[in-house]
């Protein structure tokens, strides 16, 4: 799905042909390729602080009071490629300027994770969290010693669920950062008449209500509405 943003000229052409669209989901599998990859290692990684701290007595391990710093890192540099990337090329398109510095982009960042990021670093982090409590306090009122639960910390957090997890959550944050950088550029120019619309990708992981919207355009600062 997409939410693009449009501009009607007076020679009837929109910016934002179906060869843009291509253009971005290519961008935007490349960039949740990397924050899978980056996610797999990070959970991974936990899990192995988790596991040591557990095989040295820790009943509570300290590394799990860390794990939002480790998540937040990542996904904070993550949104910050993914608006530098689809903020400039949005702006280009529109008003065809030349390349800006990272800097002048800085403030979208700081507004997605005030609006929505630090919310979605914070559930990651807790969802994280909560999983693996629940396999250490399952192991302790087993009775099983450091080293058996140490283990299972460390066959979850690189295990299948945990691989799909982070697939998972680099296609839902890669998008939803794109999207909110095509639309907060879109909509700062102030460019008269300017419209959004709704493109699905109509493939086998589209949800019915996005296709339903498909090609539904309205106003910048109007809602789409879900039937």
């Amino acid at each position: 799905m997409y939410v693009v943003a449009l501009e009607r000229k007076a020679n009837g052409r929109v910016i934002y042909p179906r060869k843009e669209i291509v253009e971005q989901q290519r961008l935007r599998n490349s960039y949740e390729k990397r924050l899978n990859q980056r996610l797999v290692l990070t959970f991974r990684n936990i899990g192995n602080q988790v596991g040591r701290d557990i095989e040295n007595g820790q009943r509570v391990p300290l590394s799990l009071e860390r794990i939002e710093s480790q998540i937040g890192n990542v996904l904070t540099d993550h949104y910050r490629a993914v608006f530098l990337e689809f903020a400039e090329r949005t702006q280009k398109l529109i008003i065809k300027i030349r390349r800006k510095e990272e800097s002048d982009y800085e403030r979208y960042v700081q507004q997605y994770l005030y609006s929505v990021g630090g919310t979605k670093i914070t559930q990651i982090s807790e969802t994280t969290r909560a999983n693996l409590m629940k396999i250490i306090t399952k192991g302790q009122i087993d009775g099983l010693g450091q080293n058996p639960i140490a283990n299972q910390i460390r066959d979850y957090s690189n295990g299948s669920f945990t691989r799909y997890r982070a697939r998972m959550i680099a296609r839902t944050e890669t998008h939803q950062a794109s999207v909110f950088a095509n639309h907060r550029v879109s909509r700062d120019q102030e460019i008269p008449d300017m419209q959004k619309r709704w493109i699905s990708t109509n493939d086998n992981r589209t949800r019915l209500h996005h296709r339903q919207l498909n090609g539904v355009t309205l106003g910048m600062e109007e809602d789409f509405v879900f039937v």
